[in-house]
Formats: C-alpha cells, sequence, structure tokens
C-alpha cells in the first residue's frame, strides 16, 4: 500500500474540457473511501502586493475566472496583509510591521482555491 501521495489537481484551466476532467478527477478522490483519508485540500494561493499594475490586473482576472469555475466554498478570499498571513502562517500569527519589511508589504490580497 502506498503511504504517500503528492497529487495536484488545478480546477481553473484556461482550456474547458481539462477544467471539467480535473473537477471531475477532485470529487472521486473526494468520494473514495480508500483515499479520502489521505487527502488534504491546500490549494493554490495566488498574492499580489494590490497597487495598480499588470500584475494586480492579472490578479483581479484570475480570480474571477476562478469565480466563474468553481463554486464559493471553494475559494477562500484574503483581502487584508494580516488575512494572508494568517491563512499561511496560522490564525494567530501576525505579520511584520511595514517599518521591518522596510516600508512596504508585498502580500496584501491573495486568493486560494481548493
Amino acid at each position: 500500500m502506498c503511504k504517500f501521495v503528492s497529487l495536484t489537481l488545478f480546477t481553473d484551466y484556461a482550456d474547458p474540457i481539462y477544467t471539467r476532467l480535473a473537477k471531475l478527477s477532485q470529487h472521486q478522490i473526494q468520494d473514495d473511501p480508500d483515499l479520502k483519508r489521505y487527502l488534504f485540500q491546500q490549494g493554490v494561493t495566488f498574492v499580489c502586493d494590490g497597487q495598480p499594475s499588470r500584475f494586480t490586473d492579472v490578479w483581479t482576472a484570475q480570480l474571477e475566472r476562478t469565480k466563474s469555475l468553481s463554486s464559493s466554498e471553494n475559494i477562500v478570499e484574503m483581502l487584508a496583509r494580516e488575512e494572508v498571513y494568517q491563512r499561511i502562517h496560522g490564525e494567530n500569527s501576525q505579520p511584520l510591521s511595514k517599518t521591518t519589511l522596510g516600508g512596504n508589504s508585498q502580500w496584501n490580497k491573495a486568493y486560494c482555491n481548493l
């Protein structure tokens, strides 16, 4: 028996066929009594600084695409740097001060698609 399986399934592919197959695979793993006990859904976290830029435009467009392809319970939005930090480091963690960081924080907005 396999003791550890690492499997990454993205469900927001640009190609709708891949998206459908990934969602189907994800549901089959979640419903399989032998596999689901080894499943930990982390998702992919896409982070940006939130400042007007081409990168923030891409972040916003990808979030909207993800929302159009996934149900809301599969998306975790983090719209403040404290939320981003706590999602990654634990709910009782606090980010470093902006002074300690040299004036700016780069991880201010994020979303995670589970």
